[in-house]
């Protein structure tokens, strides 16, 4: 069970990162669930990393 919710949220947070890639979808419902989901455990991260690092995980 705990396997299969760690799964879902992987594919989650990889969804979010193809929506980041197209921006007709950004202000569909469906689409901020989904930003809204990553975002729960990607905003602490974001506050330790520096902004000038090699890869953008800031949108």
């Amino acid at each position: 069970m705990v396997r299969a919710i760690i799964n879902l949220y992987i594919l989650v947070i990889i969804a979010d990162a193809v929506l980041s890639y197209l921006p007709q979808y950004r202000h569909k419902p469906w689409a901020q669930t989904i930003k809204k989901i990553a975002d729960f455990s990607l905003d602490p991260i974001r506050k330790f990393l520096p902004r000038d690092l090699a890869f953008d995980i800031y949108h």
